[in-house]
């Protein structure tokens, strides 16, 4: 065989080993299994009770007379 030939066969193995790569990546890998999530418990009725404080402090701080007087 001559030089040229063993050039050829390395440049064509080496090509459809590039060409094959990607095909053989995604077969392998398997997706991932996402974890069960928690159910909700205590942790909404905190979520509620901080809104709620914050929406009522809020309107009381909105209702509350101002301290102008007729001066202004």
């Amino acid at each position: 065989m001559t030089r040229i030939r063993i050039v050829q066969a390395l440049v064509g193995l080496v090509a459809s080993a590039a060409i094959a790569a990607p095909a053989l990546a995604q077969q392998r890998a398997a997706p991932p299994v996402p974890p069960a999530a928690d159910p909700p418990g205590a942790v909404v009725y905190l979520y509620y009770a901080v809104i709620i404080l914050l929406g009522g402090a809020t309107i009381a701080v909105s209702v509350m007379p101002g301290k102008r007087s007729h001066q202004d």
